[in-house]
């Protein structure tokens, strides 16, 4: 009878977890596309960078900064929401010398609450 109960209780919970969605669980913010696009040569200086995720976004909880090849913080610290498009995250950059730069993110799912980051 016991094991009877132990064989029953785990069909059971093997049905359970067919049942479950995983991509919900599995959801999390990825970066699909920027502008300017990630090792872009351009000719002027961009007057903002902007990044597109793969979900929604908490604008309030994420971040995003750009940095000079010596580490220096180029950007106006100033994250925006794209409007009408929860999943798009803007900053707007200070004046520019020509050089490399690089741009670090971290964001907050809207949809999940997971934080993702990346450069």
């Amino acid at each position: 009878m016991r094991g009877a109960f132990r064989y029953l209780l785990l069909i059971l919970l093997l049905a359970l977890g067919l049942l479950t969605d995983p991509g919900t669980a599995l959801a999390h913010a990825t970066l699909v596309r920027s502008s300017p696009a990630p090792n872009a040569r351009l000719q002027s200086a961009p007057a903002s960078v902007q990044l597109w995720f793969s979900e929604a976004v908490e604008g309030r909880s994420s971040q995003i900064a750009v940095y000079d090849s010596t580490r220096k913080r180029v950007d106006k610290r100033k994250v925006t929401a794209a409007p009408g498009d929860p999943s798009s995250l803007t900053v707007e950059m200070d004046p520019l010398e020509p050089g490399r730069y690089n741009v670090a993110w971290q964001v907050m799912s809207a949809v999940d609450g997971h934080i993702t980051e990346g450069s």
